[in-house]
C-alpha cells in the first residue's frame, strides 16, 4: 500500500478523534448555552444549517482538491451541526412527554425514548447500507485507491447530493413542531400544581 495512502488514513483517523474530543467537551455546553439564548428548535434548526452547508461542500471535492485543511473543517463544522442533532430532539421529546402526562395523567416517557432511540439506530443503520448500496451501483469501486469520475460522482450524489435534500426537509420540518419552551412553561406549572394539590 502506497505510503500516502496509509498517511492518509491516520490522518482522517486523527481528524475525527480531535472532531470527536471537540463534541464531548465543548459543544453539549455550546449547545445548551445557545438553546437556552434562542430556543430549542431555532438552535436545532441552526445546527441542521451547520450540517447542511458541510454536506453539501462535500459535493465539491475532488481527488485533486481535498487538502487536509479544508477536510478538517469540514469534519469540525459537521460534528458541531450533528451534535445539535443528538442533543436538542431529546430535550424536546422531554418536553412532549410532560405535555403526554399532563394531557393523560400517564407518564409514557420511556416508551417515547424507548420509540426514538429504536427510530434513530434504525435510520442510520439502513441510510448507511442503502447509501453504499446505491454508491456501488452507481460506480463506486471502495478496492481503488482513486476512483473514477464516475465513481467521485456516485460519492457525490450519496454523500453530499440526496443527504443536502433531506436535511433541508429536516428544517422545514422542525419549524413545524408546536411545542416550544412557553407552552411547556405552562405544562410545566400545570403538572406541578397538580403535585402540590396531591400533596395537601
Amino acid at each position: 500500500m502506497p505510503a500516502f495512502v496509509t498517511f492518509g488514513r491516520v490522518l482522517f483517523a486523527v481528524l475525527f478523534i480531535y472532531s470527536g474530543a471537540t463534541k464531548l467537551f465543548g459543544i453539549q455546553a455550546t449547545a445548551d448555552f445557545i438553546a437556552a439564548k434562542v430556543g430549542k428548535k431555532t438552535a436545532w434548526s441552526t445546527g441542521m444549517v451547520l450540517a447542511l452547508i458541510t454536506v453539501f461542500a462535500t459535493s465539491f471535492l475532488t481527488p485533486q482538491n481535498a487538502g487536509v485543511g479544508l477536510i478538517g473543517l469540514i469534519v469540525i463544522v459537521n460534528t458541531v451541526g450533528f451534535a445539535c442533532f443528538e442533543l436538542l430532539p431529546e430535550s424536546i421529546l422531554g418536553d412532549v412527554a410532560d405535555y403526554s402526562l399532563w394531557k393523560s395523567g400517564r407518564n409514557q416517557a420511556a416508551s417515547y425514548f424507548a420509540v426514538y432511540m429504536f427510530v434513530t439506530k434504525l435510520v442510520f443503520a439502513l441510510g448507511g447500507a442503502v447509501g453504499l448500496g446505491l454508491a456501488a451501483r452507481l460506480g463506486f469501486d471502495p478496492s481503488m485507491h482513486e476512483q473514477t469520475a464516475r465513481g467521485v460522482l456516485a460519492l457525490h450524489i450519496v454523500m453530499a447530493w440526496l443527504p443536502s435534500i433531506l436535511l433541508v426537509a429536516a428544517i422545514v420540518l422542525i419549524q413545524f413542531i408546536p411545542m416550544n419552551e412557553r407552552r411547556h412553561a405552562v405544562i410545566r406549572r400545570r403538572l406541578d400544581q397538580r403535585v402540590v394539590r396531591g400533596t395537601c
